[in-house]
């Protein structure tokens, strides 16, 4: 599969991530106190009950920078492939090349 192809697959995961994100409860979630945490969303509803701290600080945060994480890989992977798609120079393709074969071995490696 060339690198095109991989990038294509990837922004396709990537949609499905973000598709599973917009299923869940709305952020932003918060970290609740105490010794056993608790995550909540933005009306107070316990989301994850009974959690150490440093998980709940973990999930509350991801609700919003997860998402806002994949629509920014999601903008570098497409803005790279048609860089490398269209670029006039070969130096430009092959930044492009080099970085979107970093991104797509990164994303394929963690799934």
């Amino acid at each position: 599969m060339n690198i095109t192809e991989r990038a294509k697959k990837v922004l396709t995961e990537i949609d499905a991530a973000l598709e599973m994100a917009e299923k869940a409860t709305a952020g932003p979630w918060y970290k609740g106190g105490g010794i056993n945490s608790a995550v909540f969303d933005s009306s107070g509803r316990d989301i994850v009950p009974d959690c150490d701290p440093d998980d709940a600080a973990f999930i509350a945060a991801s609700r919003t920078l997860l998402p806002t994480s994949l629509r920014c890989l999601k903008m570098a992977i497409g803005s790279l492939r048609a860089i490398h798609i269209a670029a006039s120079n070969e130096a430009d393709s092959e930044f492009a090349l080099k970085t979107l074969t970093t991104l797509c071995d990164q994303w394929e490696a963690a799934r």
